[in-house]
């Protein structure tokens, strides 16, 4: 199915002059994939219209609400329109961090960046834009989006470890590419003291997507970077491509690691206190259930979205002793269980 731009933001008014990407501002890489990529901006105004709406929204509410009225899972695909974002809601936070991957990995492969500065420039652009259209609500996109910015970064500091090892030229001082400045860029111990009307001497962390709403955070141009990131390395896309193979294939498997070890943690005849719902915890439970343990399980309710009462359900249904309290009643209880998730 094609996807058609969206006007959302008036990034048309900034004009592009040139092919390289040289600013990390967020309406000026918009206007770059206008200009280069069309298609990777049609993707990338899709999936911040889902953030938007709430569709990648991990809140356990709605699916709590439609879990007390006694209707399944799969029940939650009919919801009524007047709650749009309870669809998917019980696909726990891989499915924002799985999306979010998928739309690196199309848009890195995709765009024709020159070196690891431009490279650096457009992720720094996109996590500003993505955390600006809601994703301060979801952590997970600003973690896959710095995760892979350290990829880059790590991968060109090798890259250019091992160009200055095969020069071999020690009788001329050669600045390496662990440079403080290189080190640095792009980390949150990065921080650069602004001063405005109303701040004096403030520390910023000027390279922190979530801090992009303060007046005193610049935007990042290619002069601003290390020399070790403007020069090509043909290789570099290879590899970040490869990292975010890695990053995927880790979501799809973070269940089953978690699960395998369930027996070393839940013993038989134990009580295991866990809050509300959790998704993770849910599995990691039914794992250790499937393997002959008999223990007992203690829910708080969590109000105000008493999640815990689908999470009594789904455990009950899996042949496990639940019981729900209250969540006043966790005092009391806490002398005796064993464990808590």
């Amino acid at each position: 199915k094609s996807l058609t731009p969206l006007s959302l933001t008036p990034f048309e008014t900034m004009t592009v002059t040139t092919e390289h990407l040289i600013s990390s501002d967020p309406a000026y890489v918009r206007a770059w994939l206008a200009k280069q990529n069309p298609r990777q901006l049609a993707e990338l105004e899709h999936f911040e219209l889902e953030v938007r709406l709430g569709r990648l929204s991990t809140s356990s509410t709605a699916a709590a609400r439609y879990a007390i009225a006694g209707k399944k899972e799969g029940d939650i695909n009919e919801a009524p329109s007047s709650e749009p974002f309870v669809k998917n809601v019980r696909k726990d936070r891989r499915l924002v961090t799985t999306r979010t991957v998928e739309l690196l990995r199309s848009i890195v492969g995709s765009t024709k960046w020159k070196n690891p500065a431009e490279l650096m420039l457009l992720l720094r652009g996109l996590g500003r834009d993505l955390n600006a259209v809601g994703g301060f609500r979801e952590p997970a996109i600003g973690n896959v989006v710095r995760r892979l910015m350290c990829v880059v970064r790590e991968e060109t500091n090798t890259c250019s470890n091992v160009i200055e090892e095969e020069k071999q030229q020690p009788q001329q001082p050669v600045m390496s590419s662990l440079s403080l400045s290189s080190m640095l860029w792009a980390l949150p111990q990065h921080v650069t003291v602004y001063k405005n009307a109303n701040s004096k001497g403030a520390k910023v962390r000027s390279e922190s997507i979530s801090s992009v709403a303060s007046d005193a955070v610049r935007d990042i141009d290619v002069e601003a970077l290390p020399l070790s990131f403007q020069s090509s390395k043909p290789e570099l896309k290879t590899n970040v491509m490869e990292a975010i193979q890695e990053m995927k294939d880790e979501l799809e498997d973070l269940h089953r690691s978690i699960n395998e070890q369930a027996p070393n943690h839940i013993h038989a005849d134990e009580v295991i206190l866990t809050y509300a719902r959790s998704k993770t915890i849910e599995l990691f439970l039914k794992a250790a259930a499937s393997k002959k343990r008999n223990f007992q399980v203690v829910i708080c309710e969590g109000a105000p979205h008493f999640g815990g009462h689908s999470m009594a359900k789904s455990l009950a249904s899996a042949g496990i002793d639940t019981t729900v309290i209250n969540d006043a009643a966790i005092f009391a209880m806490m002398a005796r269980v064993n464990k808590v998730l």
